[in-house]
């Protein structure tokens, strides 16, 4: 019974797969170490160590959870539970997926050459920090990436990251994000693009699609700098920046 090729282990299916691709799932299965030609035991319906290669799965595509059924006689059922998306991240060029606590879900197949020849550097006295121009190219990415996942906030981070350590933004930082989008959305103050953030992660620039853009503090009351930003724009036209970083301080140029 263990070498009968009638109990051979040949159908895979995977479902709850949205983010991940179900034959990417089948490939890691059906070329892992569990599945090679030549283990005629774990190949076997009986044998099929389903347990181990669940825990396998799981960590290789950082999943919440994931569950094998074997059916009768020669296939098993691979049923995976994502974690949801919260964060669109680019590292550099490299685009990410993020969870709610900043740990990467998945590295997309989507990316773009970051670096603009002759690109001119922008030093602005509110930033604090010099930042490079944006090429028009990541912004069609953002696009791309935002219609394949999800509509999802953009952080930009020119930081070099560590993709052995699975987590890359705070949480605060990912709520805030969050929080920022959905209120210029909400009070018609604009539409964001994307956000930027530097080596603190305290500092948080929001790029919109208005002529100018907003500094905030992730540290400080996210409710005290909207409020600002309101009261600001009922009497002023802001072209450059509003910097809401300094408590009741508000800068704009």
């Amino acid at each position: 019974m263990l070498t009968l090729p009638y109990f051979k282990i040949n159908n895979i299916s995977i479902t709850g797969t949205k983010i991940s691709k179900p034959q990417e799932v089948e490939d890691y299965v059906r070329y892992g170490d569990y599945f090679k030609d030549g283990l005629l035991s774990r190949k076997n319906y009986f044998l099929f160590p389903q347990t181990t290669v669940a825990k396998k799965i799981q960590g290789k595509f950082l999943y919440q959870n994931v569950e094998i059924k074997k059916v009768f006689p020669n296939s098993i059922q691979i049923i995976v539970f994502e974690k949801p998306a919260s964060i669109i991240y680019d590292n550099n060029g490299t685009v990410f997926l993020l969870d709610q606590d900043g740990k990467i879900i998945k590295k997309t197949e989507l990316s773009y050459n970051h670096t603009i020849p002759n690109a001119p550097i922008l030093n602005s006295s509110a930033s604090g920090t010099p930042t490079i121009t944006i090429d028009p190219t990541s912004l069609a990415i953002y696009e791309q990436t935002k219609a394949e996942y999800g509509d999802f906030p953009i952080i930009n981070d020119s930081k070099p990251i560590n993709t052995k350590d699975t987590t890359t933004l705070s949480a605060k930082l990912i709520s805030t994000a969050q929080m920022w989008q959905k209120y210029l959305k909400e009070q018609g103050i604009g539409e964001v693009q994307f956000f930027s953030t530097d080596e603190t992660d305290f500092n948080l620039k929001i790029t919109t699609n208005k002529p100018w853009h907003i500094l905030i503090n992730t540290e400080s009351d996210t409710d005290a700098q909207m409020r600002n930003l309101k009261t600001i724009l009922q009497s002023n036209s802001p072209t450059n920046y509003v910097d809401l970083r300094f408590g009741e301080r508000v800068y704009w140029k």
